[in-house]
């Protein structure tokens, strides 16, 4: 399978050092996020705003909304991020994935951020959900592993199902 996109580095960061030693290693993505207090562990709006002072305006960022399962306390999340100068947010499946159309509106409300879904393969999550997540206009999708400490991708899911991931996600 060839792929014809250029592979990104995202790296997640928490602090102020971090930032630093990111920005000297030239990093593509820089992402706010505490694992210490979650998979999607969000950093607060006042530091991620404090922190983004230090970074330059061309450097691509994201940060994550946190470890939610309820849909309006996402979309307030949402709006927060949305007023911040980052340029992706990162909404984990952390919900029932039948609500996963209550977020319709959620570009809306995102204003000019790309918004990325975040599923876990830990799980096993159902692949045609893919196809709803497009329908609502998100503009990517990952795929990740909720509980660190058990392991990596791969022992959650066989390279076969990572791959129909990758084609069914990419797929117009």
């Amino acid at each position: 399978m060839s792929n014809n996109y250029k592979t990104k580095i995202l790296t997640s960061i928490k602090s102020l050092s971090e930032t630093t030693l990111v920005l000297k290693k030239g990093v593509d993505i820089i992402d706010f996020k505490d694992p210490s207090i979650g998979a999607l562990g969000a950093l607060p709006i006042k530091k991620i705003i404090c922190l983004l002072k230090t970074i330059p305006s061309e450097q691509l960022t994201s940060a994550t909304i946190g470890d939610i399962d309820d849909i309006q306390t996402i979309k307030k999340k949402v709006v927060m991020l949305s007023k911040t100068n980052i340029n992706f947010i990162k909404i984990g499946f952390f919900f029932d994935y039948k609500k996963v159309k209550t977020l319709k509106n959620i570009k809306e409300l995102a204003k000019n951020k790309k918004i990325i879904a975040v599923l876990f393969a830990d799980n096993q999550p159902d692949f045609r959900l893919i196809k709803e997540i497009k329908k609502i206009n998100f503009d990517g999708i990952l795929i990740d592993t909720r509980n660190k400490k058990q392991g990596n991708l791969i022992n959650y899911l066989k390279i076969k199902k990572i791959e129909n991931f990758i084609k069914i996600s990419k797929k117009e």
